[in-house]
């Protein structure tokens, strides 16, 4: 997936432009899970349509069904996601 692809995925959230940074997940993912409710912080969070989690050294974006591995380059600088 492009960088264009995974950003357009990421900010499609049933057209409303919204994501959503969950934080890192302690639940194992893969692309194409559908893994829901995940773990954040110790707590079980439902994962939302564009939601965006950091799982290991990989980013994912839930695309209210599945998740959905990015295969670019994101860092996390505070709360905003700078894709590379």
């Amino acid at each position: 997936m492009d960088k264009i692809s995974f950003l357009t995925l990421a900010l499609a959230k049933k057209g409303s432009g919204a994501t959503k940074w969950l934080g890192v997940t302690t639940t194992e993912l893969t692309d194409g899970a559908s893994t829901n409710p995940i773990t954040i912080n110790g707590a079980s969070v439902m994962a939302e349509d564009g939601d965006i989690v950091q799982y290991g050294t990989s980013y994912f974006t839930f695309n209210g069904e599945v998740w959905q591995i990015s295969s670019m380059d994101v860092e996390v600088q505070g709360t905003t996601l700078v894709f590379n």
